[in-house]
């Protein structure tokens, strides 16, 4: 039972998100006015957030919403709760008063689960009465077995609350409260590192003052135990800040990824991007980690620091800022021969992807005397480059850590050898010696880390960068149990297309009109244009000069995805794509996912229409069989189908089929676009003459 008063009406949902943006200190911008009793998406679109549903199985439903604050949580009855966190089986929500409250978030997903608990009651109810279940313990059996007959069953109505992929990175770290928490992680560093040094303290005072007793034992022991917990919640809070950094930053690369332009994707090469991935995981994992141990060490540093001026004097001080001197030094050798290397690295892998993608032709039509020149002076480079990191390597790890060893207690023998120094000073010496011993290990590997992470940066920050000057009008995510709105018509005027590294506009002052029912078939020669006219009109490429409207309306005022969802654009073949997953995921992924039976039905009912009926009946696992790069290998003509299918089941107010019928027999081909020809909108058949 929820609440009395915690609950937003349904009606309200967007001024509950504004609301909630406003408490997390996240409305870097305020909606219009009168939008945040529209809809959720457009207050989100105007706040730059990202509220897309997400559903769970109910089984974990208690976990997800928890782990899912801050959101928006829809409930049966109609209302929202605006989620600020969860923790600890409590959730704690914003009223509609604007008060957090605390609820807790058992009675909440059983609320939930009761619309897919319902057909099941009567048949549990039947199963207790036939087991004789007593009324003792009917209530605790009726649970259980209500929550697993819908464990596997999913609930969506969850929207967590994050900022806009396209958002900077600076501001996403701030929304995640990465300051605060860094201030945290390494309060509790500098905590254990002063708790674990006086805890040695403690123990060396004893031995040198030979005065170990139950009282000396006693301290010690307490004073180390208290490192434990310490040193597990520091562990704690750096995994929990590197996962959280971690996936900021993966956001942001796969938003990049499908931000890039087109023909730049495609100058750049196979190659060229499969490398910009490779050092995208070495920024996100070495990145992290180098910074997280390049914190700790210098905490333990200076926590060092303060210990050998306490136990030796000015002397060790100083030689430990000439140590991190040297160990500044020689991490500015080790990033400029990782650079070195990783270019060499790179253009290698740019090289060796090109010319696999061009196997077949080298072997046709080059001789194989051929075959691998420069191949051996490319390898003998890189490896010469990797010596050379390794040779760095191997100096930080091993010499750093151990040569201050010898430097410190060197540093401490003036004072052992003037007698000016008590036993518990010299003890204090040495284990700061130790301590800063520990820290230049750690320094050693975090340098190593992130040399890794500044050779990948360049290569990764375009990435990075694409996004922000991406069009990200409209990405908030479409509501898909609306009503179809009715066609609208295309035009396009005056449009002028000039392709990179051309001087030779492939469109010039084209005009386009287009109204539901048309059917039109474009021709002409290879290079005519017909392909970038489509991409254009599909919102994929953007005019250097003309105007396309859609109702009346550019792409930048009805949003990009609300374009992309009345504009259908099925591509040339080799520029499509079958994924890795259950068939009825690529004919689905335009419209939602996971379906629903009706989705299911359309997709039935689409691919029979195309003939494409007879492959699923020869699949085990019909429509849930795995297609794609395992799995079922579909032919040509099967895997054109699919994409067109997949278009069909889109809907759209304009279809553009790019040479989609031309790998089929002329009987496939009039049934595919019989099929074609019951679409509600205008259609477009891309043909070569």
């Amino acid at each position: 039972m929820m609440p009395t008063g915690a609950a937003w009406p349904s009606e309200q949902a967007g001024e509950a998100l504004a609301a909630l943006a406003r408490h997390l200190g996240w409305s870097r911008t305020q909606p219009s006015a009168g939008r945040t009793a529209v809809t959720v998406d457009a207050t989100a679109g105007a706040l730059e957030l990202d509220v897309a549903p997400v559903d769970c199985a109910a089984g974990a439903l208690a976990e997800t919403l928890c782990a899912a604050a801050p959101a928006l949580v829809a409930l049966p009855d109609g209302g929202v709760l605006a989620v600020v966190r969860g923790r600890g089986g409590r959730l704690w929500v914003l009223t509609p008063a604007l008060r957090l409250r605390s609820i807790p978030v058992g009675p909440l997903a059983d609320g939930l689960r009761e619309p897919l608990e319902a057909p099941h009651r009567a048949a549990v109810e039947r199963l207790l009465d036939d087991a004789q279940i007593p009324s003792g313990r009917r209530a605790r059996v009726r649970r259980s077995l209500l929550a697993d007959r819908i464990a596997a069953e999913r609930i969506g109505g969850v929207r967590p609350l994050r900022p806009a992929a396209h958002t900077s990175l600076r501001w996403q770290l701030r929304a995640a409260g990465l300051l605060p928490r860094s201030l945290r992680w390494m309060a509790t560093h500098v905590a254990w590192a002063t708790v674990f040094t006086f805890s040695w303290w403690l123990l060396a005072q004893a031995l040198l003052a030979d005065r170990v007793d139950a009282g000396f034992f006693a301290g010690w022991a307490l004073s180390l135990l208290t490192t434990i917990p310490l040193r597990a919640a520091a562990t704690r809070m750096g995994g929990r800040l590197g996962l959280e950094v971690g996936l900021i930053l993966q956001r942001r690369l796969l938003a990049g990824v499908v931000a890039l332009d087109a023909d730049e994707a495609r100058l750049a090469g196979a190659g060229h991007h499969l490398g910009v991935v490779l050092e995208a995981e070495a920024l996100s994992s070495q990145g992290l980690a180098g910074a997280l141990d390049l914190a700790l060490a210098a905490v333990e540093l200076g926590v060092a620091g303060v210990v050998l001026g306490l136990g030796g004097g000015l002397l060790p001080v100083l030689l430990l800022l000439c140590w991190l001197g040297v160990a500044g030094g020689a991490g500015a050798a080790l990033v400029r021969a990782r650079h070195r290397w990783t270019r060499g690295r790179l253009d290698l892998t740019t090289r060796t992807v090109e010319v696999m993608v061009g196997q077949r032709t080298r072997i046709a039509q080059q001789p194989p005397s051929q075959w691998h020149d420069g191949e051996d002076r490319d390898l003998s480079a890189a490896f010469d480059d990797g010596a050379t990191v390794d040779t760095w390597d191997r100096r930080l790890v091993v010499g750093l850590p151990n040569g201050f060893m010898l430097l410190g207690l060197v540093g401490l023998l003036p004072a052992l050898w003037a007698g000016e120094a008590s036993s518990g000073e010299l003890a204090v010496g040495l284990g700061g010696t130790l301590l800063a011993t520990r820290a230049f290990g750690r320094v050693a590997q975090g340098v190593r880390a992130a040399a890794a992470a500044l050779s990948a940066w360049p290569r990764v920050r375009p990435l990075l960068a694409e996004i922000e000057r991406a069009d990200t009008s409209g990405t908030a995510p479409q509501a898909t149990d609306a009503p179809p709105a009715p066609p609208m018509p295309l035009q396009a005027s005056d449009l002028t297309y000039t392709h990179p590294r051309s001087t030779q506009p492939v469109l010039d002052r084209v005009a386009v009109r287009l109204v539901p029912g048309d059917r039109w078939l474009l021709g002409g020669e290879s290079g005519a244009g017909k392909s970038t006219l489509a991409s254009i009109l599909a919102g994929q490429r953007d005019a250097q000069a003309g105007v396309v409207l859609l109702g009346g309306l550019d792409r930048h005022v009805l949003g990009r995805e609300a374009w992309r969802r009345r504009v259908i654009l099925v591509p040339q073949f080799h520029e499509n794509h079958v994924f890795l997953g259950p068939l009825s995921f690529n004919l689905l992924m335009g419209r939602r996912w996971p379906p629903t039976p009706a989705d299911l039905a359309d997709a039935q009912a689409t691919i029979a229409a195309l003939g494409l009926d007879a492959v699923v009946d020869r699949m085990p696992a019909g429509l849930e069989q795995m297609v794609g790069e395992t799995g079922w290998q579909l032919s040509h003509g099967e895997r054109s189908r699919v994409y067109l299918a997949r278009a069909l089941l889109q809907g759209g107010d304009v279809l553009l089929l790019d040479e989609s019928v031309g790998a089929l027999d002329a009987a496939t081909a009039a049934r595919c676009l019989e099929a074609v020809d019951r679409h509600p909108g205008a259609v477009v058949l891309i043909a070569h003459p």
